[in-house]
């Protein structure tokens, strides 16, 4: 990963951490903050007591809308249709942060679905190789399975 889509990444994250409703501690720093473990490559969804978290309105329109760009884009052909699709799902991972009003558990579990979505997006403007961009639009795909499985749609 470049440095560039790195510092975007990093960007992203600490705007997602800092534009949502946190409770703060005496210090002033976020009461959930994470570390690099926390975020590791495997997705720890958790369910709300066997049930799907809530979600608002605006979370659930934003995670259609990109679950449906990526349905469209099955069939990736070349470097430019990845490029084309990671250009469309960072326009609509930043309305979905810019919007953010969740709070609470749901929250931190919306969290985490996006730190491990936001690097694979983040891959498909590095990567060159069409398998390996069908790959991670594959595992971008399995993401949206996830969270499917875990948050009201």
């Amino acid at each position: 990963m470049s440095k560039t889509t790195l510092l975007s990444v990093l960007l992203v994250s600490l705007f997602f951490l800092t534009s949502c409703d946190h409770p703060a501690d005496e210090h002033g720093h976020a009461a959930h903050q994470s570390t690099k473990e926390d975020h590791a490559a495997a997705l720890e969804l958790t369910l709300n007591n066997g049930e799907k978290w809530p979600t608002d309105e605006h979370t659930r329109l934003s995670a259609a809308r990109m679950a449906t760009r990526l349905d469209g884009a099955a069939n990736m052909h070349s470097r430019q249709d990845a490029i084309a699709l990671a250009k469309d799902l960072d326009a609509e991972l930043e309305t979905l942060v810019a919007g953010c009003t969740m709070t609470g558990k749901a929250h931190d579990q919306l969290h985490v679905f996006l730190m491990a979505l936001f690097p694979k997006v983040a891959a498909l403007k590095e990567q060159t190789e069409l398998a390996e961009l069908q790959h991670t639009r594959e595992e971008i795909s399995s993401l949206f399975v996830a969270y499917a499985q875990h948050f009201e749609e």
